[in-house]
């Protein structure tokens, strides 16, 4: 007698897979890549939505580097950040772990930062500052360099600071249980606005402008806030 037939595998847990975020509960999960193009449904919510045939719904260029490689990374995340925030903050995973946005942060706002530093470095005793006593010079040409020489960890650190106090406030707006971990996802990208500093003059005012600009997008796509709340 013949054993009987065994039970087939089900679809969904064999063949090629994709990473889809669902716009109800913004988890990232895995789907079949057949569901490209058609409807999905969330195996955490239970929301379902369509889901695009090309374009994929999560995608972060620098979360990406191992691929793409990292320069291409670099300054397709800086582009896409500063010219099409909405577009970038509405793919962006609100999980997916801290080293990638924390690294992000601290190449480009430590990168800013520096360059900042030691232009101010460079300029010391010219101008304003050309009446200072020489060993007033000295010491505060100094501290910009150690500024300089820790910016990334000084760049990363203030971000850090500052999403846990936007993400206080969040929780105050919202009511609900917002992740810290998304909070701290948007003010790190965010960070590319801080390049705009080492332009002449407008720099400062420029990039701390932008950097608003920047955040208050991010929240408003990620936590869900009215433009006026974020």
């Amino acid at each position: 007698m013949s054993a009987p037939p065994s039970e087939p595998t089900p679809r969904a847990l064999t063949g090629p897979r994709i990473e889809l975020i669902c716009p109800g509960c913004r988890r990232v999960h895995e789907h079949p890549a057949d569901e490209r193009g058609g409807e999905a449904t969330c195996p955490e919510c239970g929301h379902r939505f369509h889901a695009p045939e090309t374009e994929p719904l999560i995608y972060v260029p620098w979360e990406d580097r191992g691929r793409i490689g990292w320069w291409l990374a670099l300054y397709e995340t800086v582009r896409t950040s500063l010219l099409a925030p909405q577009t970038f903050f509405r793919r962006m995973p609100i999980s997916g772990g801290w080293v990638s946005p924390v690294l992000y942060v601290a190449i480009v706002g430590g990168a800013a930062l520096a360059v900042g530093n030691l232009i101010s470095a460079a300029l010391l005793g010219t101008g304003r500052t050309g009446n200072l006593a020489p060993e007033v010079l000295s010491a505060v040409r100094r501290m910009h360099l150690m500024t300089a020489a820790l910016a990334p960890v000084a760049a990363a650190l203030t971000v850090l600071a500052l999403a846990a106090l936007i993400h206080l406030a969040v929780l105050l707006l919202k009511g609900a249980q917002p992740r810290l971990q998304s909070t701290a996802r948007v003010c790190c990208y965010a960070a590319s606005a801080q390049l705009l500093m080492v332009l002449p003059l407008i720099g400062l005012p420029l990039a701390a402008l932008w950097t608003v600009v920047l955040v208050v997008i991010g929240l408003r796509e990620v936590q869900e806030l009215s433009t006026g709340k974020a």
